[in-house]
């Protein structure tokens, strides 16, 4: 339970990493260390590692502990190399780890948001069944769910014989689209269009008539089917794509929080980076229409 996991955390003291109980080659980890300069996965075979390492990487991966050590130190980064050592190891034993760490997406974790999607495209095909059952609980909420949708439309690229059920699996969940928050559905056309989806079109125009869209995620319909291939260009002027414009705007004289933890700094990361995608995209989208319209004004 959340709460749970809630009252976990505010326990959590500061471990050796001798306290963490994990044998080699699978303790090698916790020493590895910061991610973020290294440009391509490491080969976690390298180690040692191999599938008989799987139940003790998963425990690793699910470590709560480990995620709320001190941001600086090597172990907050072992369950980011057990997830990447698992996906390597195509490890369908691992999937209920990987999608039971999907609700700290919600707590701002921006590495299990971005990864953790491309780790299951990686064990690809076992994965289907239970992302699908995860995917359609509401309980989980929206952005783990979300982050399951993502982890659908990885397994249908990185597996091209495996796009049809994938794409079965996320127009069965937007066939619910009155149920859902607006940005689900957004998100679910999003990776529909990342699998050329053409045959969902008659649903996707459905839910864009019904209103229950967020277009900030990916425009309206009409850049949708752009994107399908289904129009050439806007028959319309393009609509305002973000609700508060005027945000941007206000950012740069708004306090910063000081950053005390590795999940806070991941969160205002996580943030930044998608108030800076959104304000992109829409730049892209307004020149690329005014560019037409200019062009059929000659």
């Amino acid at each position: 339970p959340r709460m749970a996991r809630i009252g976990l955390r505010e326990e959590v003291k500061r471990r050796d990493m001798s306290d963490y109980g994990f044998a080699e080659p699978v303790s090698k980890l916790l020493t590895l260390g910061d991610l973020r300069e290294e440009r391509e996965w490491r080969d976690y075979t390298d180690l040692g590692i191999g599938m008989e390492h799987v139940p003790d990487l998963c425990r690793m991966i699910e470590d709560d502990d480990l995620y709320e050590a001190d941001w600086e130190s090597p172990e907050v980064w072992a369950p980011v190399h057990a997830w990447r050592a698992v996906g390597q190891l195509r490890a369908a034993g691992a999937v209920d780890a990987l999608l039971g760490i999907l609700w700290r997406v919600e707590d701002g974790d921006d590495w299990v948001g971005e990864e953790v999607p491309a780790v299951l495209g990686m064990i690809g095909p076992a994965a289907v069944p239970k992302i699908a059952a995860y995917l359609d609980e509401r309980l989980h909420g929206l952005w783990p769910r979300v982050t399951a949708a993502h982890a659908l439309a990885e397994i249908g690229q990185q597996n091209p014989e495996e796009r049809d059920d994938c794409v079965a699996v996320l127009s069965g969940c937007l066939e619910d689209y009155a149920a859902h928050p607006p940005e689900l559905n957004a998100f679910l056309m999003s990776y529909l269009v990342d699998l050329k989806a053409v045959e969902v079109a008659p649903l996707m125009d459905k839910v864009f008539a019904s209103d229950r869209v967020d277009i900030s995620v990916q425009g309206d319909w009409e850049d949708v089917q752009i994107r399908l291939g289904l129009l050439d260009e806007r028959l319309t002027p393009a609509p305002e794509y973000e609700w508060f414009p005027e945000l941007p705007l206000l950012e740069p004289f708004l306090p910063k929080p000081k950053t005390t933890s590795k999940r806070q700094w991941r969160a205002e990361q996580a943030a930044e980076r998608r108030q800076k995608d959104k304000r992109r995209a829409k730049r892209k989208r307004q020149k690329k229409a005014r560019m037409k319209q200019r062009k059929r004004k000659k």
